[in-house]
């Protein structure tokens, strides 16, 4: 069953499931730039609960992305780190400039670094990911339909895929040579908009916490949210 057959086999699905779906993350990650619209949560929820694509392993080609390599399948590239890297304390990063309409949804760990979901008006599924611990993830990106460019993002190598189909999201996707960090964001948007976005990735920014409540304050639940933490 193609991807295709499968969104359109799923229709309508609640967030609850899909929340359920990013709760499991397998080790390799699947950033298959998917449909507008809520076609794009079913194939999401597809791709993170069978933690597996169709892939036909007849490599065409193989060109070094620095430390990271990016190797090509039929209608697939896959990302993966080639060689060791040692990393000590690995950082966390998050977006510093999203476009106006663009609402956060919810974030959550991986096996090397972190997702965050996004959502605007029209229900666009937009994600922003990054890989700060090589060797411990593999990014599989869509590479059927879409127009390639070559850009540099904070003097680091990138590569920008254009969707040719209108009904299908975009990506970039980008490495900084400094630390072997690993960035990728999808969603519907163009070229300028998906570098702008790439170049305010931040560091996250310290976090606090209170060092004395009353005796009787319990701790409900800690709610991350970009560029900051909430306590109840």
């Amino acid at each position: 069953m193609t991807a295709n057959i499968f969104s359109d086999a799923l229709g309508e699905i609640s967030e609850k499931y899909i929340m359920e779906a990013v709760s499991y993350q397998p080790k390799k990650k699947y950033i298959i730039w998917p449909r507008v619209r809520s076609a794009a949560a079913c194939f999401l929820l597809a791709v993170l609960l069978t933690g597996s694509a169709i892939l036909t392993f007849n490599v065409e080609t193989r060109a070094a992305f620095f430390s990271w390599v990016r190797q090509q399948y039929e209608g697939f590239y896959e990302y993966f780190f080639e060689g060791e890297a040692v990393v000590t304390d690995p950082a966390k990063y998050e977006l510093g400039w999203v476009p106006e309409g663009c609402i956060f949804v919810t974030s959550y760990e991986t096996a090397g670094g972190e997702t965050y979901i996004y959502t605007d008006e029209y229900d666009t599924l937009i994600s922003f990911s990054y890989t700060s611990e090589p060797g411990k993830e593999t990014l599989y990106v869509d590479g059927v339909g879409y127009a390639e460019k070559q850009v540099t993002i904070n003097g680091n190598p990138g590569t920008i895929y254009i969707s040719l189909d209108e009904a299908y999201t975009d990506g970039i996707v980008w490495t900084d040579t400094a630390t072997n960090t690993l960035f990728s964001i999808s969603g519907h948007f163009d070229e300028d908009t998906l570098i702008r976005m790439a170049e305010n990735v931040r560091v996250k920014p310290a976090r606090y916490e209170l060092g004395y409540v009353p005796d009787n304050c319990t701790l409900v639940d800690s709610i991350e949210i970009p560029g900051g933490v909430v306590y109840i």
